[in-house]
């Protein structure tokens, strides 16, 4: 232990540590039991050990390494950080636990404010995966003020995503897309059918598509841009079926050109 004690002073001298910092880890190490020394002396009988239940204490970090303690104090967890953690109800935390709910702000208001929002019982990975997705409280309030109040903790996570955030679904709707059910909005914004792009396609002649419509033509790239070469090139009357048929194969305005060239 001292040793111990030798490196934090160092590195405190060195500027590695505050002085802070530095009382933190003489703390811990101040707190760490002592090495077991052998038995001496006439044996003893040893009484059998009892059979009432043992009660499992919160864990305890006083055997952490000096580089463990210090990633600790980098990612924000002191021991306030660990109390309340407790507190909240995760008090068996491991060290990598407690890191990674540093990193990704899963800290005990995250979980206060994730609990009046209605989800009380998500396990510590689903609160980790909350923080990692942007799934926080205001995001919840905003998509249930925007008429998606019955998602699951999962479907809130699938739409942060894949970009369904509340202003996604306002533009949609005042394209004209009112009635689209959550799993189309998921649909939509992965195949890139955002309120622009349906703007562009109907300027580009295409008025009156459907939704599956739309989605099929995201689905394999064809742009507005596409739609107004292939029109000046091959006929206004070309439809969607075919406009996609074109887009599959390869059959482009450049193509057409190249093969008039040669006389075909």
């Amino acid at each position: 232990m001292d040793e111990e004690r030798f490196k934090i002073m160092q590195m405190l001298a060195d500027g590695t540590i505050t002085t802070d910092e530095a009382d933190l880890l003489l703390e811990v190490l101040e707190a760490a039991p002592a090495e077991p020394t052998a038995a001496t002396g006439p044996t003893q009988r040893i009484a059998p050990p009892s059979r009432e239940p043992l009660i499992q204490p919160a864990r305890t970090f006083a055997n952490l390494t000096l580089d463990q303690l210090i990633e600790l104090r980098i990612h924000g967890v002191d021991p306030e950080f660990i109390q309340e953690m407790r507190a909240a109800g995760l008090g068996d935390l491991s060290f990598e636990q407690l890191i990674e709910a540093g990193i990704h702000g899963v800290r005990p208001e995250f979980i206060r404010e994730m609990r009046e929002a209605g989800l009380g019982d998500l396990s510590f990975e689903q609160l980790i995966e909350a923080g990692i997705h942007g799934v926080r409280p205001e995001f919840i309030r905003e998509m249930r003020e925007a008429g998606l109040g019955d998602l699951s903790f999962d479907q809130l996570v699938e739409a942060s995503i894949h970009g369904v955030r509340p202003e996604f679904i306002r533009d949609m709707r005042a394209a004209g897309l009112n009635d689209l059910s959550f799993d189309q909005l998921v649909e939509a914004s992965i195949h890139g059918v955002r309120p622009e792009f349906i703007r562009e396609m109907r300027e580009a002649g295409l008025t009156d598509l459907t939704f599956d419509q739309m989605l099929e033509l995201g689905i394999h790239g064809v742009t507005a841009d596409f739609v107004r070469d292939m029109r000046a090139a091959g006929g206004s009357d070309i439809s969607i079926d075919k406009l996609v048929e074109l887009r599959i194969h390869g059959v482009d305005p450049e193509f057409i050109r190249k093969m008039r060239q040669v006389g075909v």
